[in-house]
């Protein structure tokens, strides 16, 4: 069904991952080095929505439509950080409690 919505909007599934995967890794970079330390973490989402409008626009062509896309990508992004370092850091933190607290 998700894939009839995407043709409806004649929406390229593989050009969407290729921004989002983009975003992903442009807000990791930020997050993670030293060099963008005076960029704020409240800024990070904008700058990733911007950088997917820019992004979608230059693999597509520069429509109204395509920059939503685009912006909607970068902020997914966002949200795709967030599921994964959420998913990473409870797993982990639980497997390592399950593992002290069994030992004892």
């Amino acid at each position: 069904m998700f894939n009839q919505i995407l043709v409806n909007f004649n929406v390229d599934v593989n050009k969407c991952l290729v921004v989002i995967l983009g975003c992903v890794c442009l807000g990791y970079i930020i997050k993670n080095t030293s060099f963008f330390k005076f960029i704020c973490n409240n800024d990070i989402p904008f700058i990733l929505a911007i950088f997917g409008t820019i992004l979608y626009c230059l693999v597509e062509k520069v429509s109204v439509v395509n920059c939503v896309f685009g912006c909607f990508m970068g902020l997914s992004s966002v949200g795709l950080h967030q599921l994964f370092k959420h998913f990473i850091e409870v797993d982990i933190a639980e497997w390592l409690k399950s593992l002290f607290l069994k030992n004892k």
